[in-house]
């Protein structure tokens, strides 16, 4: 699995106008090429007058699938820029939509690739850039005496604290980043002279904003 990626948040919108035609950048969060599809067809669908609804997307983590369609635009002017966006921004499970209506004034290659390629920049700066990465789930399970030190170690490593219950004991589930964890637990183990109890879960991706 990849250790981290960079991916949009949520759904973005962006709106230009050039010289009287019309472009309305969406883009969204998709891990298969299906979601990407779907996605596609719900926009092209809502926007069925329009002269062009050109498309690109980059999904799934291992065998990656890069699609894109100028959808009669001239070739290599709408959907390439686009994807371009993308991979110059290493952005993965992703799809745009940039809708053109024509407003009756020619824009020459140039000025397609800059209004496609710099609507979907801008859809995608809107739906909003964060990193996921690949943490184990761990759950340490320790008496209260070490309680104190260990939550220390995990927030001085980075790691996060998914969630705590005190009962007799207490119990923590961190998300150590997979490349860390064995390092973490070796510490955890140190740190508490071997009393306390490590479970180590799958592995799950966190969401890192602070990119």
């Amino acid at each position: 699995m990849i250790e981290k990626y960079k991916t949009v948040r949520g759904h973005g919108f962006f709106e230009m106008v050039e010289r009287k035609s019309r472009f309305l950048g969406h883009c969204a969060y998709a891990e298969t090429e299906d979601a990407a599809l779907a996605f596609i067809e719900e926009i092209s669908k809502k926007h069925y007058t329009a002269n062009h609804n050109c498309f690109c997307y980059r999904v799934l983590l291992e065998n990656e699938i890069c699609r894109q369609s100028d959808d009669g635009e001239p070739s290599k002017t709408a959907g390439l820029p686009m994807l371009n966006v993308l991979q110059g921004e290493d952005i993965r499970n992703c799809v745009i939509v940039v809708t053109r209506y024509f407003g009756g004034i020619h824009l020459g290659t140039g000025g397609l690739v800059r209004s496609y390629g710099g609507c979907a920049k801008q859809a995608l700066l809107a739906a909003g850039i964060l990193e996921r990465i690949l943490c184990k789930r761990l759950t340490l399970t320790l008496d209260y005496t070490m309680a104190g030190k260990i939550e220390y170690e995990i927030i001085r490593s980075g790691h996060v604290i998914e969630n705590t219950v005190y009962t007799d004991c207490v119990e923590y589930t961190v998300l150590a980043e997979t490349k860390l964890a064995a390092g973490f637990v070796k510490r955890v183990e140190d740190i508490s002279q071997g009393t306390a109890g490590i479970f180590e879960g799958e592995e799950v991706y966190r969401e890192n904003k602070n990119i």
